[in-house]
Order: C-alpha cells, then structure tokens, then sequence
C-alpha cells in the first residue's frame, strides 16, 4: 500500500463523520427556525358572521334557522342551554354542521302568528381550542310586522333563608279578554314568556309585548315548562301585572308548596326500632300494635322528630316476623302499616355530654343514644382536684334520652364517671364505662346583652333568637317593640330574626299558591349578636319599614 492510498483509508471516514455531524446541525437550526412562535393566547369567544334568515327578521315563515360563525365552535350543554321563548310544543333540533354553523330547526306550522320569539343560547356557544364563551347570544324574530322591544326583570329571594333562588323558571303569561282560570294556568299552560334566574336570584326578560300579565316562578322539576306537584319551590305576583314602559322591576319572595299529605309507611330500621315517615308534620293521638294471637309488642317509647313529619318508636322485640302498628290522628284518617321485622344486631349504648364547659348554675345534662329504661348509678363518681365522692344520676322527667347529674356544688374542674352497665336502654344493652370532664364557666366567663326591638305598631310580629347551636332560646310575640335580656349566657355569635304574622297565630305561616296567599315574611338581623365574656353590652334593632 503506498503513502496516497493509506491517508485516503484513514482520513475518509473522519470527514464523513464531520460531514454527518454538520449536517444534523444544519437540519435542527433550521427546525428551530421554522417553528410557530405561538403567540398570545386566544380570548375571543366565536361571534357570528351572518344567518339564514338574518337576525331581526320580521313576517318569519321559515322553519329553521342558520347561523355561520367567525371561527370554529362546540356546542356545550346545548339541550340545557339553548332555549326559545315563547316556548313550542316540541324541543327545538340542535345541529353543528362543518364546525362553523349551528342549524336550529323545529316542526313546520309551530309559530304563533304576530309573535316575537327569542332564541338564547346560554353559555352553549364556545370556541374549539380555548373554550370563551359567547355569553347572552341571543337570535331574534318575528311573525309579525315588527320586533318587540319591552323588557322586564327582578329578583327572587327565598322566604326563609333570604339567600337568591337559582335557576327557577319565571313565567310570564299574558292575559287577553278570554276568560282565564289563574288556578290551573300554570299547571295547564305554556309560558308566554319565561326566563331563569342566575346565582343572584336574578332574571331578564326581553322583547316583550305590551299588556297585562301573570307572573310565576318555579322549578320546571320534570322539564315540560309547567309548575307541577313536584315542584319544590315557588313564587308568583299576586295581582295582574301590566307590562309596559314604565314598569318597575318585581322583587318576587319564594316558598316551597306544601305538599299532598303522604304517609310513606313504617320500616324496622335497628333493633327494637321502628321508624314511620311522613311528609308532612303531624299529631298523633295514639299510636299501637295490633293484637295477634301470637304475643303483642310492647311499646317502650315513642319520640318524634324536630319537624314532627317522623315518628321514631321503640319496643320490645321478641323474634316477630312483622308487626302491624296503627297511628291515630288527630282529625285525620288513621293510618295502618304492616311491617317486616329484619334481623339486627344490637347495638352499643353511646353516652355524650352536651357541653364540657358548663355554666354555674345550669343543669349538667348527658345524652344517651337510645331511650333509657333504668339508672343504676350506685358506683358512679365525681372527681375534682380535691377529693373524690359519689354523686347521684336521674333520668329527666321530660326526656328519657337525657341524664341529670345532681351535684351539691361545683368546682373549677370536675369529672363524672359512670361505670359499666349503669344504663339500661330498651332492647336491654348497658354503656361502657366513661369518664366525663368538666369546666364550670363562672359570672366572668359569660356574657349578657339586652336585646330591643323597635318597629311599627299595627304590625304584629314574633322576634326568635338563636344560640350558636342554632338552638331557639327565645320567642316573643309582640305588637310594636319589644325587650329580652340574654344573661349570663355562653360567648358566641347569637341570631335574630323576626316573623311578620300576618295572620296573628304566633308563627312562621307558609304559602299557598291556591289561595293567594304569600309565605309570612321573616326579617333576619344583619349581623350576628355576638356576646363575649365578662361583657354587657345594649342592642336596638330599628326596623324602619318591612
């Protein structure tokens, strides 16, 4: 091999990979140069560009419309979202068609005649990459000679609690000379007119007609744009409204109907426990088994719940296969309920104290789980810092799920043991052994306030304040103002809140629909009535007008 031929087999391969080298580098520079930049985010949401027939259009005999946008778009929701008012018979077809056109569509010979419609599209229209939304985008027309251009709106707010009521339906129906039935024209009828209220309780009609109208809310519970038996929530006007100019907008008070009295019937729900529910409150005037030839159960004990629409009854269980429990009412039919008795484990007995500071003078009270039969309170003990002694367990003459301790003084500290099976409860269980401990709130660690209530004198009113539990300490009736002394009583933030009795009868009355009759009005303080230790403090509420 001469000298030539050796350099050019040693040199060769180090240019080629010199050469493959600089050429991947050559390709990536040039990648990196022709990649997008990206640029700013987009924030537009589509906007249309034109329709089939335009917006605004009047005599409108077509049966579908076509709507081209400015970008590509997705439909979000579009059966919830996309409405048209007034309402049709059948639901409206909803189509996207090649990204950029929404088709709307509905059965021919469906528009009333001289009508304007509006179609609203909700939060449904959004773009394809970044999901803006086209809010409030709304389609236009007329079947008759011109547009209508009134507007009308309000608020709703819920009786009771006096926070917004959202996504209720207000219908707005508008009364020509033909006799109207008020009573089933919601029940029976289409909307005129509807819209639904916003997180604020709030709604906006738009492109209405002149006249006189009648004016509801509700939730549209089975989707049919009619008020219903199970509609939940309510509110209507309870006069004809005129519509026009001038009109001012509604501040409308919700409320939830009451419902078609149900007895939903009695279930074994835990050992020696039967539970029957209703939907509705109710007074019972006796409540028993009915006698068999086997052996009867024997009622231990029976309680209802806060709202009075349960009944929670206790008896002695003894391997029955059902039972049969009639419930006489107090001028209402008798109810009767068969039920199957299942197997259930017995279950432990659970002892609470209700509070572990308690005040120097006040009761000190434990919970047990179920309804006590029997105190065995022989062993059970207090301790403080100092000594130790027995101390004595009774059962509330008014409550038997309630324990009274009976000490003969109080100290700072203190605990209360009670040993195991000191309690007996109805299906024949005992408690474990606990040990409660205790903290004796003295003059300085409460506080005290009295409460005034100034407002106008033909009105009569009830005031209630609430402990931080959001127990009812207090309830007055009264005519024109009024005074309460809070003493002595544990720090926190107390409420108030005043029923307007309209009807004189000492409560909060619900309304009726039927009858015309708006829910009572319940006026809340503000702020909370906050007490704090060692504190005496003087609060009026002026009440200017309701």
């Amino acid at each position: 091999m001469n000298k030539f031929q050796f350099l050019r087999q040693a040199v060769l391969p180090i240019f080629l990979l010199m050469g493959l080298f600089l050429f991947e580098i050559c390709i990536s520079s040039c990648a990196r140069r022709a990649a997008p930049s990206g640029g700013s985010k987009d924030t537009l949401s589509p906007k249309m560009d034109t329709s089939y027939p335009p917006n605004n259009s009047t005599h409108f005999n077509s049966h579908e419309v076509t709507l081209v946008f400015n970008e590509y778009l997705q439909l979000k929701g579009a059966g919830q979202q996309i409405s048209i008012s007034p309402p049709l018979k059948n639901d409206l077809e909803i189509e996207l068609v090649k990204g950029k056109m929404v088709r709307l569509s509905w059965k021919e010979d469906t528009l009333l005649t001289n009508t304007t419609y509006i179609i609203s599209f909700g939060t449904a229209i959004t773009d394809y990459t970044e999901n803006n939304v086209n809010e409030n985008f709304k389609y236009v027309f007329s079947t008759g000679d011109f547009i209508d251009s009134l507007k009308f709106g309000g608020s709703i707010e819920n009786s009771l609690s006096d926070e917004p009521s959202q996504k209720l339906m207000l219908a707005l129906y508008y009364l020509d000379s033909n006799h109207v039935n008020l009573d089933s024209l919601p029940y029976k009828k289409l909307p005129t007119y509807y819209a639904y209220t916003n997180e604020q309780g709030k709604f906006e009609l738009s492109n209405l007609k002149y006249g006189d109208y009648w004016v509801m809310a509700f939730d549209d519970a089975l989707g049919q744009f009619k008020a219903s038996a199970s509609s939940k929530e309510i509110a209507f006007w309870g006069d004809t409204l005129r519509l026009n100019t001038d009109t001012k907008p509604l501040k409308l008070k919700s409320f939830s109907p009451a419902p078609k009295k149900r007895f939903y019937g009695g279930q074994h729900i835990s050992f020696g426990q039967i539970e029957l529910a209703y939907n509705h409150p109710i007074k019972y005037s006796k409540i028993y088994f009915l006698a068999t030839a086997d052996s009867t159960p024997k009622i231990q004990h029976i309680a209802s719940s806060k709202n009075n629409d349960t009944i929670h009854l206790w008896f002695d269980e003894n391997k029955q296969d059902s039972v049969v429990l009639i419930i006489e009412k107090e001028n209402e039919k008798t109810d009767t309920s068969t039920i199957r008795i299942t197997e259930h484990e017995k279950e432990n007995v659970i002892l609470r104290n209700k509070h572990n500071a308690v005040i120097y003078n006040e009761k000190i009270e434990i919970e047990c789980s179920f309804p006590i039969t029997n105190i065995t309170d022989s062993l059970a003990l207090i301790y403080t810092e100092k000594d130790t002694s027995f101390v004595q367990l009774t059962l509330s003459e008014n409550n038997p799920f309630l324990i009274e301790v009976n000490l003969k003084k109080r100290t700072p500290k203190f605990w209360v043991y009670i040993p195991k099976k000191t309690i007996e409860i109805t299906s024949g269980q005992s408690n474990d052994s606990t040990l409660f401990s205790y903290q004796t709130l003295t003059v300085e660690d409460l506080g005290t306030m009295e409460f005034g209530v100034q407002a106008d004198s033909s009105v009569n009113r009830v005031l209630q304040i609430f402990n931080p539990e959001n127990e009812m300490i207090i309830e007055i009736p009264f005519l024109g103002s009024c005074k309460t002394l809070l003493k002595h009583k544990r720090p926190g933030e107390y409420t108030a809140q005043i029923i307007v009795d309209d009807n004189n009868d000492g409560k909060w009355t619900n309304g009726s629909y039927l009858e015309r009759r708006q829910a009572e009005r319940i006026l809340k303080h503000k702020t909370p009535l906050e007490l704090r230790a060692n504190w005496e403090i003087y609060l009026d509420w002026i009440i200017e007008s309701d």
